[in-house]
């Protein structure tokens, strides 16, 4: 008699009890992995990588040319560039003003592959956090490519940039400022929010962020 109950399947208390134990597990490894800051860490560390790409051409271009592949000629170096978007939609067409063709340039003397511009000039229209942001102060010979991170991981080691005539949506400031995010800074949507950048090359110790 015993041995025929043995043989008996699940009940459907206990099927549904085991079916809900599963459910539970499973949002709790989706919680864990949080698929989408998996996906916007992945995008981070792309840009991050196409954002070394764009300082090493640039530089490669520096020391080949003497002079940046946005200067009309070799005494526009010590010009500042705006502090302005990279890609697709770009504006600005002054010697000195990052537009889209000096992606062109680059790829043209060779510096970076054609594919760079279907990515970021040809491709369908970027959004802010898609692009690369490329800027250079005056006097100074040093570039920084830059980009705006969409997960909170990344996010921890981003700056935030301010300056005359910037704001979130319209980073075209002549001059701007690096400096680490505050206590109750935030890089995405909110009454906290500030604009917030991973640049090439980092900051060093005495500008570095506090992760928040």
């Amino acid at each position: 008699m015993k041995q025929n109950q043995f043989k008996q399947g699940f009940t459907l208390v206990e099927l549904l009890i085991v079916i809900t134990l599963i459910g539970i597990l499973a949002v709790a490894v989706l919680a864990a992995i949080n698929p989408i800051e998996q996906f916007n860490k992945a995008n981070d560390t792309a840009r991050k990588t196409d954002a070394g790409q764009v300082l090493n051409a640039i530089e490669r271009y520096y020391t080949s040319n003497g002079m940046f592949p946005w200067n009309a000629s070799k005494t526009d170096v010590n010009t500042a560039i705006s502090f302005v978007l990279e890609g697709n939609n770009v504006t600005g067409t002054g010697p000195n003003t990052m537009d889209t063709t000096t992606l062109d340039v680059l790829t043209d003397d060779g510096e970076l592959k054609k594919t760079f511009l279907n990515k970021y000039i040809h491709g369908a229209a970027l959004g802010p956090n898609e692009k690369l942001y490329v800027y250079k102060p005056a006097n100074i010979s040093e570039v920084k490519v830059c980009f705006q991170p969409q997960s909170k991981s990344v996010a921890k080691e981003a700056m935030k940039v301010s300056g005359t005539g910037y704001t979130v949506g319209n980073p075209l400031a002549a001059d701007v400022t690096f400096e680490a995010l505050a206590e109750g800074d935030s890089c995405f949507s909110g009454t906290s929010q500030v604009p917030c950048f991973i640049c090439m090359p980092g900051f060093d110790e005495s500008v570095a962020p506090a992760n928040p």
